[in-house]
């Protein structure tokens, strides 16, 4: 997919919406500092934009020049850059065979999600603490 797309194409190009039920309760905070990234894909994530539901456009990668997700592996994406309130737009995209593949998550509330899971076909957010042994 060409990455020239503004966020408007890929929100009319999106075919899954992903519901509410894929998040915790809410929780008291007034805007999300930040959201670990996990690849649970085959390929390497080169690429995370967040950016507030409200935006033309992805803005900066927000893993930097340096940084790549490989499988198996995560990372901490700093969120503080932005003064919105919880609810943000998700690309995610992988380097494969057949060039970048990009998938997203549209207008999910981080203030309750503190987790991102993200493969070559889905991106799923979810708070942790929900899947931590008790």
């Amino acid at each position: 997919m060409n990455r020239i797309f503004t966020k408007s194409v890929l929100n009319r190009m999106a075919a899954v919406v992903f519901s509410a039920g894929l998040m915790s309760a809410p929780v008291a905070q007034a805007h999300a500092d930040g959201v670990m990234i996990f690849n649970d894909g085959q390929h390497d994530i080169y690429f995370v934009h967040i950016t507030p539901i409200d935006w033309e456009d992805w803005g900066e990668d927000l893993l930097g020049d340096d940084t790549i997700i490989r499988p198996g592996e995560e990372a901490e994406v700093d969120l503080a850059l932005y003064d919105a309130a919880c609810v943000y737009d998700v690309l995610v995209a992988f380097e494969t065979p057949r060039g970048t593949e990009e998938v997203a998550l549209w207008e999910v509330n981080l203030c309750e999600s503190d987790f991102i899971a993200a493969d070559e076909w889905e991106v799923i957010a979810f708070d942790e603490s929900e899947f931590s042994a008790s």
